[in-house]
């Protein structure tokens, strides 16, 4: 809900400002960062994009700086399906161009706008329902083993894809 995105990404924001965190304690045993840059716009939060994207930049600099890569998300793209809330990407990949000057490569999937930093597109990106799940013969889940995600209220889950905090473990 919008409460809650939009306290999730004051968290962020404190903990990305914050010196002398967790994250940049043990940077040396981080691989990657993911961070959404659609989150103020596709959860309808009234906030300050302008105070989020400093926030992310700086992190980027200070993470990537520290060996951690960092991937920031615009998964909000139009697709067959659904209409992504994009109306702000412009302005978000204008910000990063600016931050970023130098020359960004084109990847599969975006773009590396510097060292250990890059700008990652998808389609817009839907929480999975659990009761539409259907069971697959073949996978492979990387939740506990390569990934935790954190949720905006703080509690760690075993994957990102677990937005209600079901498998809750701390």
């Amino acid at each position: 809900n919008e409460a809650l995105a939009s306290t999730g990404i004051r968290i962020f924001e404190a903990v990305l400002d914050k010196k002398g965190d967790l994250l940049t304690k043990y940077a040396d045993i981080i691989h990657k960062i993911s961070v959404s840059l659609h989150a103020v716009e596709g959860n309808d939060i009234e906030y300050k994009l302008e105070a989020y994207m400093d926030s992310v930049i700086n992190a980027a600099r200070v993470y990537s700086g520290l060996g951690v890569y960092f991937v920031m998300r615009l998964w909000n793209l139009d697709t067959n399906e659904k209409s992504g809330k994009n109306q702000l990407n412009e302005y978000i990949e204008n910000r990063l161009r600016t931050e970023f000057d130098g020359e960004w490569k084109k990847r599969w999937n975006g773009y590396t706008v510097a060292n250990r930093i890059f700008l990652e597109y998808a389609g817009i990106f839907t929480w999975p329902d659990e009761s539409d799940a259907e069971p697959r013969e073949k996978g492979y889940c990387h939740g506990l083993g390569d990934q935790i995600g954190i949720l905006a209220d703080g509690t760690v889950v075993p994957c990102c894809l677990d937005s209600e905090g079901n498998i809750a473990l701390g």
